[in-house]
């Protein structure tokens, strides 16, 4: 995901990838084998087709057709949604199911031609719910790139899934709708995957982030905990313990946030209370590996995040801290505060406690060297390092 590889790129990958496969599975007479792959193939060679750019045709006679006007369907789907209240009632639960699960206004549904919505509306009757077809006017390719990979995606097909197809087909299905609108101006979420720092043994930054965040105004709007599908810990409690406590600083004064598991291809969504009480947000888990479940998780995430936006928008956030570089954790030795327009941390230690006192100021002072040399975002400057 961070190799810079273009979509159009992996796809071909894939395809010549399939291909060796589909040539291995013939000569060694697996019949079988050979029919799933070749299925696979052509769905990818199908998706690389949609993902490659397109040849201009000079030519006379051609009717030049409208383009998708890009900018009115992302502002119309970047509106924030109100949820319609303020504190958590025995209501709550229910208003936000609904809320979750409404269509899209027509103006801010997805268009898509003809014969791609034709060939996805019987396996995905929810796509009519995200989409709308257009006749006299080309859909910008950027969505129709989007759409393709929700519906035609081999990843999803494929009976042996490796992490990376697990993470592109999250990635399709959670991120390059939102970050495709960051890009083009119509909000400011930004959305981080927690793979950076594999090599370096730390709890404290990596392993207390959420493995998909997504944040707005430096504030923490939805959280995702993913784990491979033979995986038997439960993903939920990493949502109840990734960011330490209720911190004020990384979720402002709402009172609940929007947060989704996957195991594997299957996705079940929560709303996470203060007490981090995980509340479902679906009658049952949605499985990816269906073109009709993609759909219906996209309908039911981007509406998370309209209301997402109008948490950190309208309810705002106290202490603007940075979520992604900054662990608000507190612990009994460790704690984090905001004074003015800083951020101190302050950690307690003693003597007599086998040398971690050394080491741990060694840590610290490695950690201030780090930041303070590096672009980390938002970080203008360190003032006041002191040794006590």
């Amino acid at each position: 995901a961070g190799s810079g590889e273009s979509p159009f790129d992996r796809t071909d990958r894939k395809v010549k990838s399939l291909e060796a496969e589909l040539a291995s599975a013939t000569e060694e007479e697996r019949f079988d084998d050979a029919e799933e792959i070749s299925m696979r193939l052509d769905k990818a060679r199908q998706y690389r087709d949609k993902l490659k750019p397109a040849e201009k045709d000079g030519g006379p006679g051609r009717q030049k057709r409208r383009r998708t006007d890009l900018a009115a369907v992302l502002s119309a789907l970047s509106e924030p949604l109100d949820p319609g209240f303020d504190h958590w009632t025995g209501e709550s639960a229910d208003a936000l199911k609904a809320m979750l699960n409404s269509d899209w206004p027509e103006a801010a549904k997805l268009p898509m031609s003809k014969s791609d919505y034709d060939r996805l509306i019987g396996n995905a009757p929810s796509l009519a719910r995200v989409v709308r077809t257009v006749d006299d006017e080309d859909p910008d390719e950027r969505l129709t790139a989007i759409l393709y990979g929700l519906g035609f995606y081999a990843c999803y097909d494929s009976d042996t899934p490796s992490e990376d197809d697990y993470h592109h087909g999250h990635d399709a299905a959670f991120k390059a709708l939102p970050d495709l609108m960051c890009l083009q101006g119509h909000w400011t979420v930004g959305s981080i995957r927690n793979n950076s720092m594999k090599g370096e043994n730390t709890t404290t930054l990596r392993g207390m982030r959420p493995d998909v965040l997504f944040e707005l105004l430096r504030m923490l709007i939805y959280q995702i905990e993913e784990k491979h599908a033979l995986a038997t810990d439960d993903p939920r409690e990493d949502l109840r313990k990734k960011l330490g406590d209720w911190h004020v600083g990384a979720r402002g004064s709402t009172k609940f946030l929007l947060c989704h598991t996957a195991v594997g291809w299957k996705v079940d969504f929560y709303a996470m209370r203060p007490d981090k009480t995980l509340v479902p947000m679906t009658l049952s888990t949605l499985n990816l590996h269906f073109p009709e479940h993609r759909f219906q998780a996209l309908l039911i995430f981007m509406n998370a995040l309209r209301i997402g936006v109008w948490q950190a928008t309208k309810q705002g956030c106290p202490q603007k801290m940075r979520i992604s570089h900054l662990n608000p954790l507190n612990r009994p030795n460790c704690t984090l505060e905001r004074i003015g327009s800083s951020l101190r941390k302050t950690v307690k230690v003693t003597d007599g406690d086998g040398g971690m006192t050394k080491d741990r100021v060694d840590q610290l002072n490695r950690v201030v060297t780090k930041v303070s040399t590096s672009a980390v975002f938002n970080c203008t400057r360190i003032t006041d390092v002191s040794r006590t």
